[in-house]
């Protein structure tokens, strides 16, 4: 028997603020990270973070060039900035921080890195043609989920789309904090100061869960609809706790979920919960 949404909703209400914060697995609430350092430009018009890309200021873009993408903001959205050697993209190795070649492990392992090329697939052609929504490897309904496209005003050149489920996509646009967190003052900054920078913290599973469910349960411009599952895409089956064991980790554990002796059960209790409330908000 199916529950009624209005029952469901009320039990996601109720069921996600406790195990969000420990209370049925018995966990703690992990404390609030320092506060600003003083001394620190203000979020609002610090120039390390915010480029009109003139060169000659901190965190300025270098001069455009032919094929160069235009807007930092657009360029921001892209794998390339993160993924290079001196940042992300180190080889792997084993003894020293998963930081630095946290791209290098997303890009050959992680799925997400894969789901534009999706598109350009058979299948999805063929569902595209049957729904009549040309392309699907250029039509917006699709490139919600299968890349970053929903982070932009504007049209997303090739080289972005291509990155798929990049990074903007899970840890927020770099616009305002690509340049700041490369900085020893990032370490001192309160989540909700990096927040206002548009950074999302995914320390926690709830944080995680919450950005996952956009796609892999829906949402008013992220949906699975019954015509695009009659014209073939798969139906959304989605349990966290299943599909965070899945997919490789590029960050280490230290200071995350991971290190709580809880991190499985709260995990699944967690994504139970907000899965829940996903489903009763979907349109």
């Amino acid at each position: 028997m199916l529950v009624p949404k209005t029952r469901v909703w009320l039990l996601a209400a109720v069921l996600l603020p406790a195990v969000a914060h420990g209370r049925l697995v018995g966990a703690a609430v992990p404390e609030p990270l320092p506060p600003v350092m003083p001394g620190l430009p203000s979020t609002a018009a610090c120039e390390v973070c915010v480029s009109d890309g003139d060169p000659t200021r901190p965190g300025g873009a270098a001069q455009p060039y032919a094929g160069m993408v235009p807007k930092r903001a657009v360029a921001a959205l892209g794998v390339a900035s993160c993924a290079t050697t001196s940042c992300h993209g180190g080889p792997l190795a084993g003894n020293h921080d998963v930081q630095t070649f946290a791209a290098t492990i997303w890009a050959g392992d992680d799925r997400h890195a894969r789901s534009y090329e999706v598109l350009h697939g058979e299948r999805s052609q063929r569902m595209a043609k049957l729904l009549g929504i040309g392309p699907a490897h250029r039509a917006q309904q699709c490139l919600a989920c299968h890349s970053v496209q929903d982070m932009a005003r504007e049209r997303l050149p090739q080289e972005v789309l291509a990155d798929g489920v990049g990074c903007a996509a899970c840890h927020g646009d770099a616009t305002h904090w690509q340049q700041v967190h490369t900085l020893p003052e990032w370490k001192t900054l309160s989540r909700e100061a990096r927040a206002t920078l548009g950074y999302r913290d995914l320390s926690t599973p709830l944080a995680r869960v919450q950005t996952c469910v956009r796609c892999h349960v829906g949402d008013a411009d992220h949906e699975v609809n019954h015509d695009l599952i009659a014209a073939g895409h798969p139906r959304l089956f989605f349990e966290f706790a299943a599909y965070q064991r899945l997919e490789p980790r590029h960050w280490s554990p230290r200071d995350k979920a991971e290190a709580a002796a809880d991190f499985t059960a709260r995990s699944w209790s967690v994504g139970q919960a907000a899965t829940l409330a996903a489903v009763a908000d979907r349109p």
